[in-house]
C-alpha cells in the first residue's frame, strides 16, 4: 500500500466536510421545531418572573420559580465595551486613578502592534510579556 497523496488527502477532508455540513444542516432541520418550542417556553417563564418582579417592586428584584423539576430564573449579563475614542476612556480613568483605576483592565497586547515591536526589536518581547502558539492544519477549498 503507498502513502496517499496531498492531493488525496485533501480531496477526502473536503468530502467529508461537505457530508457532515449536510448531515448538520439535516439535524438542525430536525431540531428546529424543538428549540422554537424551548424558546416559547422560556418566554412564557420569563413572563411569570417579571409579574413576580413588578408585584415586589425592588432596586434589584430577583425572581425565581423553584419546582421539582428544576428553577427558574432571570439574569442580565453586561458587556462593557469602549466605542468611538478608546484615548479619552483612558484618559478619563487616569484622571482621577485612585478612584476610577479598578475600571482599567489591560489584557493582552495587541498582536499586530506586538510583532511590529518584535520585529524591530531582533524577536525580543516587551518586558512581563510572554506569547504562546499552536500550529493547526487548514484545508480549504481553491
Amino acid at each position: 500500500m503507498t502513502d496517499p497523496t496531498a492531493s488525496t488527502l485533501i480531496s477526502e477532508i473536503l468530502a467529508l466536510d461537505d457530508w457532515i455540513d449536510a448531515q448538520t444542516q439535516k439535524f438542525n432541520e430536525y431540531l428546529k421545531p424543538h428549540r422554537e418550542s424551548i424558546e416559547a417556553k422560556k418566554a412564557q417563564l420569563q413572563e411569570l418572573l417579571l409579574k413576580i418582579n413588578e408585584a415586589k417592586p425592588g432596586e434589584h428584584p430577583r425572581a425565581s420559580i423553584a419546582t421539582g423539576a428544576g428553577t427558574a430564573y432571570l439574569s442580565t449579563i453586561v458587556t462593557p465595551s469602549i466605542e468611538g475614542d478608546k484615548t479619552r476612556f483612558l484618559d478619563w480613568v487616569l484622571d482621577d486613578w485612585d478612584q476610577r483605576g479598578a475600571m482599567l483592565q489591560i489584557g493582552a497586547p495587541q498582536k499586530a502592534a506586538l510583532q511590529e515591536y518584535q520585529d524591530a526589536n531582533e524577536g525580543r518581547l516587551p518586558p512581563n510579556v510572554k506569547t504562546s502558539s499552536i500550529t493547526r492544519v487548514n484545508v480549504r477549498r481553491s
